[in-house]
C-alpha cells in the first residue's frame, strides 16, 4: 500500500511540479504582458501630453486672434471716425470756398463801384473845372458892365 501511496503522491508532486510551471509561465506571461502594456501606457501618456499642450496653444492662439479682431474692430472704428472727419473737412471746404467766391463777387461788385465813383469823381471834377471857366468868364463879362 505504501506503494500506491508512494505513486499516488509522486502523481500529485508532479501535477504539482506542472501547475507550478503553468503557473511560472503564466506568471512570466502576465509579467510580459504588464511590461509591453507599460511600454504601451508610457508612449500614450506623453501623446496625451502633447495633446494637451496642443489644445493649450490652440485657446492660446483664439485668445490671441480674439484679441487681434479687437484690435482690427477699434482701427476700423478709428478709421471710421477719421473718414467722417474728412467728409466734414471736405464739407466745410466746400462752403468755404462758395463764400470765398460769394466775397470775390462782392469785392468785384465794390471794385466796379469804386470805378464808378471814380469816373464820377473825375467826370465831377472836370464839370466843376467846366463850370470854374464858366465863372471866370461870366466875371469877366459882367466886369465889362457897370452899374450906376
Amino acid at each position: 500500500m505504501r506503494e500506491i501511496h508512494g505513486r499516488g503522491f509522486a502523481v500529485v508532486a508532479n501535477e504539482v511540479r506542472k501547475l507550478a510551471e503553468q503557473v511560472t509561465n503564466s506568471v512570466t506571461e502576465i509579467t510580459n504582458i504588464q511590461s509591453e502594456t507599460n511600454e504601451s501606457v508610457t508612449p500614450l501618456n506623453e501623446g496625451y501630453q502633447e495633446v494637451k499642450e496642443g489644445i493649450s496653444r490652440i485657446e492660446k492662439t483664439g485668445e490671441s486672434f480674439g484679441t487681434i479682431d479687437n484690435s482690427i474692430s477699434g482701427m476700423a472704428n478709428s478709421i471710421s471716425q477719421v473718414a467722417n472727419r474728412l467728409k466734414e473737412i471736405a464739407e466745410n471746404s466746400e462752403r468755404m470756398n462758395n463764400l470765398i467766391e460769394d466775397i470775390a463777387a462782392v469785392s468785384e461788385e465794390a471794385d466796379s463801384g469804386a470805378e464808378q465813383s471814380s469816373a464820377s469823381t473825375q467826370q465831377t471834377s472836370s464839370s466843376m473845372d467846366e463850370i470854374s471857366e464858366l465863372a471866370e468868364q461870366l466875371n469877366q463879362e459882367i466886369s465889362g458892365f457897370k452899374l450906376k
